[in-house]
């Protein structure tokens, strides 16, 4: 091989690997600007989830906090003692943040969200059997039937909302590493 052969085959041999590096950093470069983006794409989307959890739950534990202490008493009746207008305004308010829930996602959560925002108006027609019905008698009335209902109601708004935190906080943990 002669030395102009020679000499032209290496400037070639490092034009080829100039290039080579140079794709492979573009490369490695695109690919860190990628992860980062969805690095942050991520955090902020977790911060918002978060935040309109955090405010899901407070309204549903508002719902619940207007009939809790009235059905933890088997002796007193809740058309006497609960503020039927509280609950109502409770349960609306839980209905309101729901949509805000089922946009953030994931569906998991979102279905939670629904369970809660279903017994939020079942509670709801409970209040209103409550308020259009006798709550005197012997226990017969629809109303005092309403009130048995409405205590069965909020258990089971109970065992939603920890069921609810739980997913919640399964959403919030994930760091997208295993998808």
């Amino acid at each position: 091989m002669d030395a102009g052969l020679a000499a032209v085959l290496g400037a070639l041999a490092g034009s080829v690997a100039t290039i080579g590096a140079a794709l492979a950093t573009g490369w490695a470069q695109r690919e860190g600007a990628r992860i980062t983006a969805r690095s942050e794409h991520r955090r902020q989307r977790l911060e918002s989830r978060s935040a309109v959890y955090k405010q899901f739950l407070l309204r549903a534990n508002d719902l619940r906090a207007a009939i809790l202490p009235h059905a933890e008493n088997p002796g007193v009746r809740i058309s006497f003692h609960v503020d039927i207008e509280r609950v109502e305004l409770a349960a609306n308010k839980v209905r309101e943040v729901w949509s805000d829930v089922a946009l953030a996602g994931p569906q998991s959560v979102a279905k939670c969200a629904n369970s809660i925002r279903v017994a939020s108006y079942l509670i709801l027609i409970s209040v209103g059997q409550i308020k259009e019905g006798s709550s005197e008698g012997d226990g017969s009335t629809p109303g005092y039937q309403a009130e048995l209902i409405l205590i069965d109601q909020c258990e089971h708004l109970g065992k939603l909302l920890d069921e609810f935190e739980s997913v919640a906080r399964k959403a919030l943990d994930d760091d997208g590493s295993t998808n």
